[in-house]
C-alpha cells in the first residue's frame, strides 16, 4: 500500500522510495523528490520531510539545501532544524537566505545552536557572516554578531579579506565604527624611555 502524504498529486511519491533500497538519482526521481520536499518545506509539513530523510538518506545534500531555503523563506524553523539535524551543513546559501529573512537573528542562532561556527569562512572570497552584514551596511546586525555571537573581525578568506577590511572598503564610517573598539591595539613603537 502506498504511503499517503496528504499532498494531492504526489501521494505515491514516498511509495516509490519504499519499493527499493537505493535512490536511483534519475532525473524523474530527483524531480519528484525535490517537488515533495519543496512543497513539504513551504507548508511546514515536518512529518513528510522527516519521512523522506528516514527512508532515503538523500544525497546529494543539495536537496536539503534547497528545501531549507524554501523553509526559511516560508518561516518554517522546525523544517530547517530537522534538515540541519539530518546532516545539512550551514553554507553560504543558507546564511544569505537567513540574512534576507525577517527573522535573521533567530536563524543565525539556530545555525550556531546546531554547531555552526559564526566565524567560519563562507566561500573563498567571503570571510564570514560578519563580512556580509558589514557589506550590507546593517549596523545593528554587525553589533549583535560582535557582542552576542563573538564574531571575529580578523577572519580571513583566501583573498585575505577580513570582515574589518570589508567594512572599511564598502560601507560608511558609521557601519565600521562597531569594529574599531574591538580591534587590538597596535604595538607602540616609540614607548622607549
Amino acid at each position: 500500500m502506498p504511503h499517503k502524504t496528504g499532498y494531492d498529486g504526489d501521494s505515491d511519491v514516498l511509495g516509490l522510495f519504499t519499493e527499493s533500497t537505493e535512490f536511483d538519482n534519475t532525473a524523474n526521481d530527483n524531480d519528484e523528490v525535490w517537488s515533495l520536499l519543496e512543497t513539504a518545506s513551504a507548508e511546514n509539513r515536518l512529518d513528510t520531510v522527516q519521512e523522506i530523510i528516514q527512508l532515503k538518506k538523500l544525497r546529494p545534500l543539495g536537496f536539503f539545501t534547497a528545501s531549507a531555503i524554501v523553509a526559511i523563506d516560508n518561516d518554517n524553523a522546525d523544517i530547517v532544524t530537522t534538515l540541519l539535524a539530518a546532516g545539512l551543513p550551514v553554507n553560504e546559501a543558507l546564511v544569505r537566505t537567513a540574512l534576507n529573512s525577517p527573522k535573521t537573528y533567530q536563524y543565525l542562532q539556530l545555525f550556531v545552536a546546531t554547531g555552526w561556527d559564526v566565524n567560519s569562512r563562507l566561500t573563498s572570497h567571503t570571510p564570514s557572516v560578519l563580512a556580509l552584514a558589514a557589506e550590507a551596511g546593517d549596523v545593528e546586525l554587525v553589533k549583535w554578531l560582535l557582542q552576542e555571537l563573538r564574531a571575529d573581525v580578523n577572519v580571513e578568506c583566501d583573498q585575505l579579506h577580513t570582515p574589518l577590511s570589508v567594512a572599511l572598503q564598502v560601507t560608511t564610517i558609521q557601519t565600521s565604527l562597531p569594529y574599531l573598539p574591538i580591534v587590538p591595539d597596535s604595538p607602540k613603537k616609540h614607548d622607549q624611555p
